[in-house]
């Protein structure tokens, strides 16, 4: 539920810094702001084809890790939590000229890669329960399909934990 709940958090963060900036995407480069999603994008409707060339964040859960360490002093027993959260950026650049260089491309991208960021790393706290640990990783891969541009960055969370209950039943 801890990672459910973090997923949810971080979506809506990201709606909030995200609502003012806007990305030159779609076939004729108009302004558009990114839209947030749990998980992937949403499955298209084949009776309603429509062209998505919004820019995109997909915000995925991958993995969970209970530790022993950093035991708060006054909780016995107590494991500390993280999960590691992965954010796929995308944008879509259809019928550009060709006299435009490809690598252009690629700066709205980095530019919304750079400022979610900067907005995780500046709040560092996320509805006031939720921690960012460093290290936080991005990439853009040199291979990029046609037309789109997509990055990834993983972030690691720290999370309420399980406390353990010593009684009998």
């Amino acid at each position: 539920m801890t990672a459910y709940l973090l997923l949810r958090a971080i979506r809506r963060f990201l709606e909030q810094q995200v609502a003012g900036y806007a990305a030159a995407s779609g076939t004729a480069g108009e302004l558009l702001t990114p839209s947030v999603f749990d998980w992937d994008l949403p499955f298209p409707d084949p009776l309603q084809p429509e062209n998505f060339t919004n820019p995109y964040i997909c915000v995925r859960p991958v993995k969970g890790l209970d530790r022993e360490d950093a035991v708060p002093p006054d909780v016995p027993d107590a494991l500390s939590s993280t999960v590691e959260m992965e954010m796929i950026f995308g944008m879509y650049r259809g019928g550009t000229a060709a006299s435009e260089p490809v690598s252009a491309y690629g700066y709205d991208l980095l530019n919304l890669m750079e400022q979610v960021r900067a907005s995780l790393l500046q709040q560092r706290i996320v509805e006031g329960k939720f921690a960012i640990e460093k290290p936080y990783q991005w990439e853009i891969s040199q291979e990029q399909p046609s037309e789109y541009w997509i990055g990834r960055a993983k972030s690691i969370w720290t999370v309420q934990s399980v406390i353990p209950v010593w009684e009998e039943v």
